[in-house]
């Protein structure tokens, strides 16, 4: 992809940027390919080559996991984690924009993650399937838009954060991505959100619970 046509979202310049940037596997929108990661915004390789070389060392973690592919997604809410440097990040939308910011080991070990499809299996627990591809298993009352809390280490869910009446979500797409809120009221998919005493209507879809 031509950087032109980056997604504004992105927190990458314009100008003084490769002319190509790779997209990433997932959504455009919501992630970033780890090679943009290392090379344009932590700046830990120079080139694709390079960071090509720290992957296939097995330098990179996301979600706990060893990523060796350089489109590899990271999405809103991932984990990554580089051992050379001892740095733990989580990938979040600030300002309308993409933006990794730094979080402690103990921060790292759980990760946040939004309901997005269930089932259940044959052995009557529920499989929760979860944005970014990732399935869980639990036995949690939880619906589709809830989010969890998950432990990366045993890829178990540890909380429940329902969609509900005064639950805080953030904003994720449009506008006002970025911005955290207060649900006051659910009418189907859509949403009274309270932000700093305004009240807005906004689709759950356009939402993360996160507290």
């Amino acid at each position: 992809m031509k950087r032109i046509a980056m997604p504004k979202r992105w927190p990458i310049a314009r100008k003084g940027t490769p002319r190509f940037i790779l997209e990433p596997r997932g959504s455009k929108e919501n992630s970033l390919a780890v090679l943009v990661v290392l090379r344009d915004i932590l700046r830990i390789a120079k080139t694709r080559k390079e960071a090509k070389f720290i992957l296939k060392e097995g330098c990179v973690l996301i979600n706990g996991k060893k990523i060796y592919a350089d489109d590899f997604p990271l999405d809103i809410f991932d984990v990554l984690f580089i051992p050379a440097i001892g740095k733990h990040f989580i990938l979040v939308v600030k300002g309308k924009r993409l933006s990794l910011k730094e979080i402690s080991e103990k921060e790292a070990s759980v990760k946040i993650s939004k309901i997005i499809g269930k089932k259940v299996l044959n052995s009557g627990k529920i499989q929760f399937n979860l944005f970014g591809g990732v399935n869980s298993v639990g036995d949690i009352k939880a619906k589709v838009g809830d989010s969890v809390l998950v432990d990366l280490k045993q890829n178990k869910i540890v909380k429940h954060l329902p969609l509900q009446e005064n639950a805080r979500v953030i904003i994720i797409v449009g506008k006002n991505a970025g911005i955290e809120g207060v649900v006051t009221a659910i009418k189907g998919r859509e949403l009274d959100v309270e932000i700093n005493k305004t009240k807005l209507k906004i689709s759950s879809e356009k939402v993360w619970v996160v507290g």
